[in-house]
């Protein structure tokens, strides 16, 4: 039987709709309404489109904005959710921390179809967040959220540790789309990738003396890494360009057969180490 095989970053897009678990253009919530898709037959009605989009964002979150004013809660949080006013006291690593302590942006961010609608649900019905989303210096504490969520996952770590700790950096993933944050974190790409970077050391590190007995999966995961390496080199090309396109082509080499095999994981992630760490080295800022 010839075995069939796909490039490893070319499957990010396909290995991310299996995790979000939904087709494309269906929509995972009941709240989501009825956010229009882009189309039309010219550049016009593209941008028609588009403005009405975001009409839609800005009406989607103030309709949130105005269930919060009315003193609804989300996730269970009259139970711990603190003041805006203990947010705004915390520094920027500290209250990513606090917020990364509860899997509510993965969840929300994985929730609908689009992406967007989770964080903007987040922004509106988490204080904490919102303050973190504003922060000049939100940069510090992503970087740290990377690494101490793939520090959590160890051979000893229990399935449910390993799952939740590598979700979460599938979460930052589409965090990194957002426009806001986009912008909130330029000039800063390399510190982030840095963080990327020694989140892949610890997901290798974990593979190196795995145990499929402890997890008690033969796979705990498997598009989490290849997320953070194409987030990685998305942070790259806006970096530099040549030195991301050599990274992009030797990790597009590798190949993952239709099952997911640790093995073929771990080959990826090895490369994916090597060649962000060559990147680094080599790279200049703009």
């Amino acid at each position: 039987m010839r075995r069939h095989t796909r490039t490893a970053l070319a499957i990010g897009v396909a290995l991310a709709a299996v995790c979000l678990g939904c087709p494309p253009g269906s929509s995972k919530a009941d709240t989501a309404g009825n956010l229009a898709s882009p189309s039309g037959a010219n550049a016009g009605d593209d941008a028609d489109a588009d403005a009405r989009r975001q009409r839609q964002y800005m009406e989607f979150e103030r309709q949130w904005q105005l269930r919060r004013s009315r003193g609804e809660w989300l996730w269970g949080a009259q139970q711990w959710m603190r003041s805006r006013e203990e947010y705004e006291a915390m520094d920027s690593v500290t209250l990513a921390r606090d917020c990364f302590s509860r899997s509510i942006l993965q969840h929300e961010l994985q929730l609908f179809d689009d992406p967007r609608l989770g964080f903007l649900r987040v922004r509106a019905m988490h204080p904490g967040y919102a303050e973190w989303f504003a922060r000049p210096d939100l940069w510090r504490g992503l970087a740290q959220v990377y690494v101490d969520k793939a520090e959590a996952i160890t051979p000893k770590a229990s399935l449910a540790a390993i799952v939740a700790g590598s979700g979460d950096m599938q979460g930052l993933k589409y965090l990194l789309t957002m426009p806001e944050i986009q912008e909130r974190i330029r000039g800063r790409e390399r510190e982030i990738i840095v963080a990327q970077l020694a989140a892949l050391r610890s997901v290798q590190r974990f593979m190196r003396d795995f145990d499929p007995k402890v997890t008690g999966s033969s796979v705990p995961f498997f598009c989490e890494p290849v997320s953070v390496a194409e987030s990685a080199l998305t942070l790259a090309y806006r970096m530099d360009p040549q030195a991301a396109a050599r990274a992009d082509r030797a990790l597009k080499r590798i190949t993952f057969s239709a099952d997911q095999r640790m093995a073929e994981l771990k080959t990826f992630v090895d490369a994916a180490v090597d060649e962000l760490d060559a990147f680094l080295r080599s790279a200049q800022q703009p």
